[in-house]
């Protein structure tokens, strides 16, 4: 693998300097740089404006404790647990859920509005497999109040530059430090230096086709990161949302339908209208979300419809409308009303809980270098997210990020030139990237290993087809997503490898 994506000399580029770099500008990445002190100069860059985010589209809402009286901590910290198959860093949890309060209030006090019942409490929100109402949202449209709200307030930071047409191509470094970033603005390479680096390019949704997330989420970071050989963790954890638009007629306008709803009591059917998670679990259609997925994904290997059903009809006419006013309308928009009609769903590709290796305050195997939200892999969600968890992860360990860049402020910036030279430099395949990112969705919907081993196959026989692109953006994210796509694929191979290694130990163990 080449250390950077094209050829370039520093010596001969436009060079800026910053205290801190982000990279992205999700709910992890602008709340970070709020929370980083006044004092020093920040860079924000993003290859599109803060609306094309994962951030942006999150409905639900956001996880936390707010009343001692009805919910606890040790509540959140076991559901997390739970959801994560017991899979989770426990200390991470831990942060997780006793610094989320008094984040949720730096939120409220940058100016965003949960919503409130008429008494002034909290309208708190059920999703699957929480034992207690704590879900924060406001509307079906959290993600895009909350980052409406920190968008404002970053602009009103004089220490804070934002360029949203901005491309990262890769992480400056040398020996294990980081010093900076290349990038490329109206087509022409860039140099910004600085003394600390934070990921938070997002999820990798479209490196598997078929994904709830926006098509900025083609693994950058993840990219960024292999090519400095910076450590990653847990690449094989994939969330599949259970309830996502169908569209039966496949203008792939595939929005996701919040896990809000069915806490608010609606139910998932099959083509035949039985309830499919009636009998198959205690929380029945609030199990967690990977228990859900698997129940669907099976449904549907014995039925001739390839999707199923939620059932949002039991719902007095306006309520729909006013609690749900973004899902009310996208569903009308394709010709179904859902307090009438039975709106198609099916699992897709929504959250991937690896990532970044990152310690608790963030900081990755690299120095100088952090990461921050869905591109991080702290631990929290083990193998299976709990709903909701996800912008508190971004805004709680984005704190603590902050506070670790405050305690080590004095640095002095670092400004070394670099040369560099790609060796062969190839187009990435459209068609090949299609075909692998294919295989590994099919495989990771029905865990068949005779598909894993086709992938490999695959992944063996077009390797001289995927090497550096071009300069063009598009094939600069085809090679992020194939990165992306060999690493998950490398870590779940050996989660294979030591499945049959302990497979074969028991049979020895047993025959003895």
């Amino acid at each position: 693998m080449e250390r950077f994506l094209v050829s370039f000399d520093t010596t001969k580029l436009e060079k800026t300097c910053y205290d801190v770099i982000i990279i992205g500008a999700g709910i992890g990445g602008l709340y970070t740089a709020l929370t980083l002190p006044d004092y020093l100069s920040v860079l924000i860059v993003s290859k599109e404006p803060f609306d094309h985010t994962n951030s942006y589209k999150a409905q639900g809402g956001i996880a936390c404790v707010m009343d001692d009286m009805i919910d606890h901590v040790d509540k959140h910290i076991v559901d997390t647990m739970k959801c994560g198959h017991y899979t989770n860093n426990v200390e991470a949890v831990n942060i997780l859920i006793t610094e989320a309060r008094k984040n949720i209030n730096q939120l409220i006090d940058f100016g965003v509005n949960f919503d409130k019942d008429n008494s002034g409490k909290y309208r708190l929100g059920m999703e699957g497999a929480h034992s207690q109402k704590r879900i924060l949202h406001r509307g079906d449209t959290t993600g895009a109040h909350i980052m409406d709200v920190l968008s404002s307030r970053i602009r009103e930071r004089d220490n804070i530059t934002w360029t949203d047409d901005g491309y990262v191509l890769d992480i400056l470094s040398q020996d294990n430090q980081c010093f900076g970033i290349l990038m490329k603005r109206n087509n022409i390479l860039q140099v910004a230096y600085s003394n600390h680096t934070i990921l938070a390019t997002g999820g990798i949704g479209r490196a598997l086709n078929f994904t709830t997330n926006d098509p900025v989420s083609t693994g950058d970071g993840i990219g960024m990161a292999l090519r400095a050989s910076v450590q990653l963790g847990d690449m094989n954890y994939l969330q599949y949302h259970p309830t996502v638009f169908a569209d039966p007629l496949k203008t792939r306008d595939n929005f996701l339908i919040s896990e809000a709803v069915r806490g608010e009591g609606a139910t998932i059917l099959d083509e035949n209208h039985v309830s499919i998670m009636a009998d198959l679990h205690p929380q029945k259609d609030l199990a967690p979300r990977d228990i859900v997925a698997k129940a669907i994904f099976d449904r549907l290997k014995t039925q001739e419809h390839e999707y199923v059903y939620l059932d949002m009809t039991h719902f007095t006419n306006t309520y729909i409308e006013t609690r749900f006013p973004y899902i009310y309308e996208k569903c009308m928009k394709h010709g179904l009303n859902p307090n009438e009609d039975l709106i198609p769903i099916m699992p897709m590709m929504h959250y991937h809980m690896g990532g970044v290796s990152v310690d608790l305050n963030g900081q990755t195997s690299m120095n100088h270098l952090y990461a921050v939200g869905e591109c991080a892999n702290t631990g929290v969600h083990g193998k299976n997210r709990l709903a909701s968890n996800s912008l508190l992860e971004a805004i709680v360990f984005g704190n603590r990020i902050a506070k670790h860049i405050d305690a080590n402020k004095g640095l002095e910036i670092c400004e070394k030139d670099i040369c560099y030279t790609v060796n062969k430099p190839f187009k990435t395949e459209m068609d090949t990237i299609y075909q692998i990112s294919h295989m590994l969705n099919q495989y990771f919907v029905t865990k068949r290993r005779t598909i894993f081993k086709r992938l490999k196959k695959y992944l063996k026989d077009h390797e001289q087809f995927i090497n550096v692109p071009s300069k063009k953006r598009a094939n600069l994210e085809n090679y992020n997503m194939y990165c992306t796509i060999k690493a998950i694929y490398e870590f779940e191979a050996n989660a294979i490898k030591e499945e049959l290694e302990g497979e074969k130990n028991y049979v020895i163990k047993a025959a003895n």
